[in-house]
């Protein structure tokens, strides 16, 4: 009796050990493809130190020697005005004899206190400016001519601003005024009436200026920006 419980006792101790092998396999097949799914994935993704990295970009500045040469090809100065001596504030230079038709281009340096007006290359006009305080600076860039108002009266300050040329919608505008040292505007380009109704009467709606602050000018005659 002794000997048939022996027998019976180690028959049922194999059978656990075939049913917990069948165990271990069935867990194995079940997990290794999730482990290897895994295993893939973690391959497929960049390591934290080699994430692309982000794009970096370079604002072109009009202050930027380089980037001006990067610029819009703008034009060659084919003539420049014979200006003797310096330009005292208020005073202008215009001369149109003999200048043929082409497009009209006006530059505006702060720096020189100086606008310039190019027509096809030849400048016929020169003249000493005001510009924006501190408070109120003047902007830089490229714009074009969007309005123009022979007796314009600014619906801001409610004060005359004659021959305006109207470069953004917030007020910016070249016009004449009084240009005298000492005075600033509140942002727009103030220039002579008299050189104002000369600079009117040559530009059209769409007139390109260019703002800025240093010579715009390269390569000896090339202007570039506009």
């Amino acid at each position: 009796m002794a000997s048939k419980m022996g027998i019976g006792f180690k028959l049922l101790a194999a059978a656990a050990l075939v049913a917990g092998a069948s165990q271990l396999l069935s867990a194995c097949s079940e997990t290794e493809p999730a482990e290897m799914e895994m295993a893939v994935a973690e391959a497929a993704l960049p390591p934290a130190d080699e994430a692309p990295a982000e794009p970096m970009f370079t604002p072109a500045s009009l202050d930027d020697g380089a980037a001006l040469e990067d610029a819009e090809p703008g034009f060659r100065i084919t003539s420049p005005l014979t200006v003797d001596g310096d330009m005292a504030f208020g005073e202008y230079a215009w001369n149109d004899e003999g200048v043929p038709d082409g497009e009209l281009r006006i530059i505006v340096d702060l720096e020189a206190e100086r606008l310039y007006a190019y027509r096809g290359g030849y400048e016929i006009g020169r003249a000493v400016i005001l510009y924006g305080h501190d408070d109120t600076p003047t902007p830089t860039g490229s714009f074009t001519i969007t309005e123009k108002n022979r007796d314009h009266i600014s619906n801001i300050y409610f004060v005359p601003m004659p021959f305006m040329m109207r470069l953004t919608n917030d007020g910016i505008a070249i016009h004449g005024s009084l240009v005298e040292e000492g005075y600033a505007s509140r942002g727009c380009v103030g220039i002579p009436d008299d050189f104002a109704e000369l600079l009117f009467n040559e530009a059209e709606i769409g007139t390109r200026v260019l703002i800025t602050r240093g010579s715009p000018i390269v390569d000896g005659n090339r202007v570039v920006g506009i």
